[in-house]
């Protein structure tokens, strides 16, 4: 099992290989899958120092978050579905509904599909391996290529795992991998993790086959603040809310609804709290609790900023200049952008 930048042309070779290993797989006691899971946590909590820095390079999660944000989290999960897995009564007897007793057995699914996006990649994509192997079912992951060195280091974790071959894939590629993987018949469940515009292709390719699929799209929740609220006790679960990861979270609070009569003071308060928190030096300093963005963000944060004037937002803060750092005091000093490889950061816009 290895990570590596493949194209559609690998599609058969990872379905058959997955398909390979389902019979295997099942033959496994539940004990033995669980400790898999429990395996697999212990070397990324072990790897932790290797794989932090790769991820906020990718990312651009601030450093102070990342060790618990982007590892903590997803070693937690193995170990809770681990626990879940043997806890899991997968055949049953019950009362029939016309008498006698009726036995239920539940069966694996089949080949199952992860597609995974690159802002929490470690976590989403133990969410989805772990479930799959909690029930026996082969699964082939397919992170962003964006975060194709993380993924380098995870693959290794998962070829040191007491499981067949075939039983847990993991390949980075692009947008065409993954449609090729969701249209195969071969898969039978896919769980993906994305926008809502690539959601409902995926949703309309497996409604097309009737393939099982689990959609966790893109949804921006709005912050709601009352006209009596008082803002600094709420200043860190706000700040949270909105910008953790650097504001790379699906459920980001992007929008704030208030009293109109409060607008100007809550614009002031919102351009303080974010100008205290930006570190633009060093990505890899723990002093900013906002750091450069990853570089494949880069253009989807200009393509924002060009689309703001259309929504009738006013921008109210750049950190657009590329030559400047920003301190937690709100100091400003020239820096080269090549010798200090600064790049862009979330910037705050008013409707």
């Amino acid at each position: 099992m290895h990570a590596v930048l493949v194209g559609t042309s690998a599609v058969e070779g990872l379905v058959s290989a997955a398909e390979a290993a389902r019979q295997p797989l099942s033959s496994l006691s539940v004990t033995e899958r669980a400790a898999a899971l429990r395996q697999l946590a212990d070397g990324l909590e072990n790897s932790q120092d290797e794989l932090v820095p790769l991820l906020i390079t990718e990312i651009g999660c601030p450093v102070d978050q990342a060790p618990a944000l982007q590892v903590g989290s997803a070693v937690a999960v193995l170990r809770a579905m681990a626990d879940l897995a043997e806890a899991h009564e997968f055949s049953e007897e019950r009362d029939g509904l016309r008498g006698g007793r009726v036995r239920i057995v539940k069966h694996p699914v089949g080949v199952c599909l992860g597609i995974v996006p690159w802002n929490v990649p470690l976590f989403l994509g133990c969410v989805k391996l772990s479930a799959a192997l909690a029930a026996a079912c082969p699964i082939i992951l397919k992170p962003s290529p964006e975060n194709a060195a993380s993924m380098a280091v995870f693959a290794r974790l998962l070829s040191d795992l007491p499981l067949p071959s075939g039983a847990v894939q993991c390949v980075t590629g692009d947008r065409d991998l993954g449609a090729a993987l969701v249209d195969h018949a071969g898969i039978a469940k896919v769980s993906f993790t994305g926008s809502s515009a690539a959601g409902r292709m995926v949703a309309a390719a497996c409604g097309q086959r009737l393939a099982q699929c689990t959609l966790e799209l893109g949804g921006k929740s709005a912050a709601i603040l009352l006209e009596d609220a008082d803002l600094d006790p709420v200043r860190q679960q706000f700040f949270l809310a909105t910008l953790q990861n650097n504001g790379q979270v699906c459920g980001a609070h992007s929008r704030i609804l208030a009293p109109r009569s409060r607008a100007s003071e809550l614009t002031d308060w919102i351009v303080e709290m974010v100008e205290g928190s930006i570190l633009v030096r060093h990505r890899h300093r723990p002093t900013g609790a906002i750091c450069p963005i990853g570089p494949g963000r880069r253009l989807s944060l200009t393509s924002f900023q060009s689309r703001r004037k259309y929504a009738g937002a006013s921008l109210l803060r750049s950190f657009r200049s590329i030559r400047c750092a920003y301190t937690r005091s709100g100091n400003t000093r020239r820096r080269s952008r090549a010798r200090r490889g600064v790049r862009a950061c979330p910037v705050p816009h008013h409707l």
